[in-house]
């Protein structure tokens, strides 16, 4: 993640209203504002104006999903918003997400339900400059790391990388 030695507002983006809130609340608790929307085209707004220290955003979300709003972000004009911090969140039990949001461009992941202790080793990471959290693989047992990528978002991916199935 980018040097960010003072992380001051945060934008969320998730469908989940109790997932919105848990992290907010998480970062509240921080001293770090936080802004909340319910889609990746609401995020994307947001994120144009500039104004944020990193995003946390789900994967699957109507409107735009969180991949497109990754993508949107890396391809930025602006360098204080593509090089922003992009963490992805997820409920997917997929061991092969990892791989795909990195190449994606993330900073890292989280797993859902958030683990309060995971995050707060995310937030100390985003802090250090960390170029890459993962908060998510720990939490899969061996049977869910041998799962392929879910067909949703193996065809979310394709859509976006422009690759065939």
């Amino acid at each position: 993640m980018n040097e960010s030695p003072s992380i001051k507002r945060c934008l969320v983006a998730d469908d989940v209203r109790a997932s919105r809130e848990l992290i907010s609340r998480l970062l509240a608790e921080r001293d770090i504002v936080c802004t909340c929307v319910a889609d990746g085209k609401l995020a994307m707004d947001e994120v144009s104006r500039g104004i944020y220290s990193f995003v946390i955003s789900d994967i699957e979300m109507p409107n735009v999903n969180g991949l497109e709003l990754l993508s949107f972000i890396r391809r930025h004009d602006d360098p204080s918003i593509n090089k922003m911090p992009v963490v992805m969140i997820s409920s997917l039990q997929d061991k092969k997400m990892v791989e795909v949001v990195r190449r994606f461009g993330a900073n890292g992941v989280l797993g859902k339900p958030l683990d309060r202790s995971i995050f707060e080793s995310f937030l100390n990471a985003v802090r250090q400059g960390a170029q890459w959290f993962d908060g998510y693989s720990d939490g899969l047992d061996d049977r869910q790391n041998l799962i392929l990528v879910s067909p949703k978002l193996r065809r979310i991916a394709t859509e976006l990388s422009g690759e065939p199935d």
